[in-house]
């Protein structure tokens, strides 16, 4: 077998439509023994990797299947791989690595949390 990764593109519905259009790219991992039944596992499950939700505000929020954008063949992954990067243009650096230093924190404290 082996291990692909599919990029999965979903519109974000939202019960009213009173939202900028959203939409969720999902990079997910599945194995199969070739591209063309990898593909077709992609499209079978493409529907059940996000239930329907309330947001915050009792409003209804489901995401509707849109395609399989892409999907390549990955190799079994050492220590370190790199799994994904984002380069990042920004007019204001300094308030960039505030928030990136924020989202340290965050994670610090979840790790914190449980550990004890």
């Amino acid at each position: 077998m082996k291990w692909f990764l599919v990029r999965y593109v979903y519109r974000i519905v939202f019960e009213q439509e009173t939202y900028q259009c959203q939409f969720d790219e999902q990079q997910r991992i599945i194995r199969s023994d070739s591209l063309t039944n990898a593909f077709e596992k992609a499209k079978y499950l493409a529907d059940s990797f996000n239930p329907c939700f309330k947001n915050y505000l009792g409003e209804n929020i489901s995401w509707k299947f849109v395609c399989i954008a892409g999907l390549v063949e990955i190799f079994p992954p050492s220590d370190g791989s790199e799994i994904s990067s984002v380069v990042v243009e920004t007019a204001d650096a300094v308030r960039y690595i505030k928030e990136m230093e924020m989202h340290k924190r965050f994670l610090e404290e979840k790790i914190r949390r449980n550990s004890t």
